[in-house]
């Protein structure tokens, strides 16, 4: 076994919070008003940097949905295995 020791210098830890209810719409936008929501969605969509960015994540996140969708978590893959769980050496 072996046994190291380190000597850092301290660093003062604060908490902070902040109440989060919508967030990332800009300041003209009411994100109360649906109409006003969707009129900043339509807008957003048809700039050509939001069309490029969309078609290139398309083809990532069909790959990832793929991925996740061969593994079934609930099946059991081992049968036979006989796994101890206990703390014993």
């Amino acid at each position: 076994m072996s046994e190291a020791e380190v000597n850092t210098e301290r660093v003062e830890v604060k908490n902070t919070s902040m109440r989060h209810m919508e967030g990332g719409w800009p300041k003209d936008v009411d994100f109360t008003e649906q109409s006003d929501i969707s009129r900043f969605r339509k807008k957003a969509e048809k700039d050509e940097q939001y069309q490029s960015v969309m078609k290139t994540l398309g083809p990532i996140v069909e790959r990832c949905m793929k991925q996740n969708n061969t593994v079934n978590a609930y099946e059991q893959y081992f049968e036979n295995a006989d796994t101890d769980h206990s703390s014993e050496p």
